[in-house]
């Protein structure tokens, strides 16, 4: 026989939250962390555009691609 569900009340979401709370803020941290991580990369659309397709880069792509060229890839 199963048990009946418990009542979807705020004390009953305010226990699971506390019983939880470690694993929500791992998942949260994870969440905004991929949020950051991948929000630059639409906003580069443009400037890669205006580089591909009329062979003329901008400012900002060139001066990106500068600083990503001269970093070291492994310590020597």
């Amino acid at each position: 026989m199963q048990q009946p569900h418990p009542q979807l009340n705020w004390a009953w979401l305010k226990q699971k939250i506390i019983a939880h709370k470690r694993q929500l803020f791992q998942a949260n941290t994870i969440a905004v962390a991929a949020t950051l991580l991948s929000l630059p990369i639409p906003m580069l659309m443009p400037f890669l555009v205006d580089k591909v397709l009329l062979e003329k880069p901008s400012w900002l792509l060139n001066t990106l691609m500068g600083k990503i060229i001269s970093l070291p890839l492994a310590p020597r």
